[in-house]
C-alpha cells in the first residue's frame, strides 16, 4: 500500500525539525537547533523544505505535529501551524507523542525498555515507559524522580534512559537496570511510526478543538498588587 505524503512537525524542545515523507519514506528534512526559536522558524523550514523537495502543498494528504509534553510555547506554536495547513488544505491533522518519539529516536538492538523523559525543572519530568516494541508499560505522567518512582522502574530490567531529563537518573543509576543514553535528539520523522498507524484507523485529531498534550496544567502566577 502506497502511503500518503505526509507534512511533519516536531516543536516540543530546542530543536526545531520538520520532515517529508512519502510512500513511508523521508524524502525531505530540516532541523535548527536555538532555544526559543520555533516562532521565528518552524514556517520558514515548512516552506523551505517544500519548495526545495519540488512537491506542492497540495499533494500533502495530512500534517503530523508533536503533541507532547514539552516546551508550552513550542507546543503551542506547532500546534497553530499544524491546524492552519490542514483548515487551509482542507486535510486531516494527526498528533504523535513526543515521549514515544523520544523512544523511537533511542532504538537500538537488545534494549528491554524504553524510558522516555522530558524535562520539567527541578527534580520533576515527564515521563512514559515503553517496551521493545514500543508498547506503553507506564503511561504518560509528570513525576518527580524520587525514590519512589525508581522503586516503580526497579521493577523493570533492562531500561535505555533518553530525553532531556534523563540525567536527574544519575544518582539513582546504581538502584535500577539502566543505563542512561545522552545525545540523542528527538526530530520529526521520529514522528512517524506512531502517526503511521493513527493514519491506517483514521485516528484524526479535531481541528477545531486539538491542543497539545502538556500533561500538567501550566501554571501562570497571578500579579501581585501596586501598593
Amino acid at each position: 500500500m502506497n502511503i500518503p505524503t505526509l507534512l511533519l512537525l516536531e516543536s516540543s524542545a530546542e530543536t526545531c525539525s520538520v520532515a517529508l515523507v512519502r510512500n513511508n519514506k523521508v524524502v525531505a528534512s530540516k532541523k535548527i537547533v536555538e532555544p526559543n526559536s520555533h516562532s521565528k522558524y518552524l514556517s520558514v523550514l515548512v516552506e523551505e523544505m517544500v519548495r526545495e523537495s519540488e512537491i506542492e502543498f497540495n499533494q500533502i494528504n495530512a500534517v503530523v505535529v508533536s503533541a507532547g509534553p514539552g516546551s508550552y510555547t513550542g507546543l503551542r506554536i506547532g500546534a497553530s501551524l499544524a491546524k492552519g495547513i490542514c483548515f487551509g488544505l482542507a486535510i486531516p491533522l494527526i498528533s504523535a507523542s513526543t515521549l514515544k518519539a523520544i523512544a523511537y529516536a533511542a532504538q537500538s538492538d537488545g534494549t528491554n525498555y524504553y524510558l522516555a523523559t522530558v524535562d520539567a525543572r527541578r527534580d520533576d519530568a515527564y515521563i512514559a515507559l515503553f517496551n521493545q516494541d514500543f508498547e506503553v508499560v507506564i503511561e504518560e505522567k509528570f513525576a518527580t524522580i524520587d525514590q519512589e518512582l525508581i522503586t516503580e522502574l526497579s521493577a523493570y530490567q533492562g531500561i535505555k534512559i533518553v530525553g532531556n531529563a534523563s540525567k536527574k537518573f544519575s544518582k539513582y543509576i546504581k538502584d535500577l537496570s539502566a543505563e542512561i543514553a545522552e545525545g540523542v535528539t528527538v526530530l520529526a520523522e521520529h514522528l512517524l511510526p506512531e502517526s503511521l498507524e493513527k493514519l491506517m484507523n483514521q485516528n484524526f485529531e479535531d481541528l477545531t478543538y486539538f491542543e497539545p498534550n502538556y500533561i500538567k496544567a501550566v501554571h501562570v502566577s497571578k500579579p501581585k498588587t501596586k501598593i
